[in-house]
């Protein structure tokens, strides 16, 4: 699993950043959350030795 498109700040009122943009970032954090903790969920799994 990779995770590429994650949060940069805790809040971006406090930093001038124009490469990364909150609102995007939070579409595609809504679009594919539970999809990204349901593949570490199997990952979890996996390496428990429960698959």
């Amino acid at each position: 699993m990779y995770a590429f498109n994650t949060y940069q700040f805790d809040d971006y009122a406090k930093y001038v950043s124009d490469y990364f943009d909150e609102q995007d970032k939070a579409v595609y954090r809504r679009d594919h959350w539970n999809e990204d903790c349901y593949k570490a969920y199997l990952i979890g799994q996996n390496i428990a030795g429960q698959n």
